[in-house]
């Protein structure tokens, strides 16, 4: 009965379900990956999210869904520690020595307690002790935990035991050199328990002091480790830097400033005086003191202010600066629209699924009454 009219509304039915399906699944954005964060013990491959407690261990990191800026400047830091879950991102808000404190390593001499991973072409790739972080959003390096305990500063500065036997600690990666980017941010727990003897020949665990001064993540090529005490931004300080305001960057002009010279840079929290300033990073100025710095993302429209510091922490001058509120496009107008299939129907798209479940019900249906009816026929 192939070309009997009810046959051919069958195929009919089955064809534009099909077809009303496959629109919407082509339709349909591929989710973004967040970032995600193995942890492996080198010499125990099969060994994932520990550590030893009682002996130094090396662990391979490797990550992926992280977001690779080809020639952006900076990339990731890898940091061993602890993270107060509810507010510990930079992106939202979050404070070395309050929100999250983490294992420092020595910039002169760097044994792996922290990684950097640089993104491809970036002008501080000179520096990454953990590779770089490739266009497809992976990398993968090898760093050291020295043991469940630590000391870090908390944010008055003073030194804080950390006991990660008593509290959850783990594997950090936020934006390096200042530049805060919420898609590399990630936290992933490590446990620690028994894996080596002393037989094994480690080296013992030991409980890691902290620097004589806070200082910033891998401080490697002789970027400066310390981090200078901000001024208060409420009385700001005298000087003749000027700035210039670019979409993603803010270019300050440093007069006499020179480029073999390291300058510290810090904005102001927000258009507020008593919001936390963020310390952009160390930066050499170039030969006519231009000093290039990528806007965090957490500082949003309105008036700002940029200090500049000397390596010695001395207040080298400020300037004020105005960040633009983003610019709405305008709506197209509505015969330059291609409406969806959909809408020119005058159904929604959350109606789809239930129109498509319809076609293949009816569908359904209408094979099962052709099925009756030439069942009939035959034995007539």
């Amino acid at each position: 009965m192939k070309g009997s009219p009810l046959f051919r509304v069958i195929l009919s039915t089955l064809a534009i379900a099909t077809l009303v399906g496959a629109g919407l699944t082509l339709g349909a954005a591929p989710a973004s990956a967040a970032p995600r964060v193995s942890i492996t013990v080198t010499d125990r491959p099969s060994l994932h999210g520990v550590a030893d407690s009682t002996y130094l261990t090396e662990v391979t990191v490797s990550g992926t869904g992280f977001q690779s800026i080809e020639n952006g400047f900076g990339g990731i830091y890898v940091l061993f520690g602890w993270a107060d879950q509810g507010s510990w991102k930079p992106s939202k808000g979050g404070h070395t020595g309050t929100d999250y404190r983490y294992v420092y390593d020595d910039e002169s001499n760097p044994v792996g307690y922290q990684l950097f991973v640089s993104f491809p072409g970036s002008s501080t790739s000179y520096a990454n002790n953990g590779g770089y972080l490739k266009k497809n959003g992976t990398w993968s390096a090898t760093m050291k935990i020295p043991g469940p305990v630590f000391q870090a500063y908390n944010r008055s500065g003073k030194v804080t035991d950390v006991n990660c036997t008593k509290t959850q600690c783990g594997i950090m990666t936020i934006g390096a050199h200042g530049v805060v980017n919420a898609k590399n941010e990630s936290f992933t727990p490590i446990d620690f328990t028994k894996i080596y003897s002393a037989s094994d020949g480690r080296a013992s665990s030991k409980a890691i002091a902290a620097p004589n001064t806070a200082v910033a993540p891998s401080a490697i090529g002789g970027r400066p480790a310390t981090i200078p005490t901000v001024v208060d931004f409420a009385t700001k300080p005298d000087g003749a830097v000027t700035t210039s305001v670019g979409d993603t960057r803010v270019t300050l002009t440093v007069p006499g400033a020179s480029s073999d010279k390291w300058l510290g840079v810090y904005f102001d929290g927000g258009s507020s005086t008593t919001e936390d300033p963020l310390f952009a990073g160390w930066f050499k100025p170039s030969s006519t003191g231009l000093v290039d710095v990528n806007i965090p993302e957490n500082l949003g429209a309105g008036e700002h202010t940029a200090v500049v510091y000397s390596t010695g922490g001395s207040v080298t001058g400020w300037s004020a600066f105005t960040i633009a509120a983003p610019v709405e496009p305008a709506a197209p107008a509505a015969s330059a629209v291609a409406a969806p299939v959909a809408a020119t129907a005058g159904v929604s798209p959350l109606l789809i699924p239930t129109i498509i479940v319809g076609a293949l019900a009816l569908a359904a249906v209408a094979l099962l009454v052709w099925a009756v009816l030439r069942r009939r026929r035959t034995a007539a």
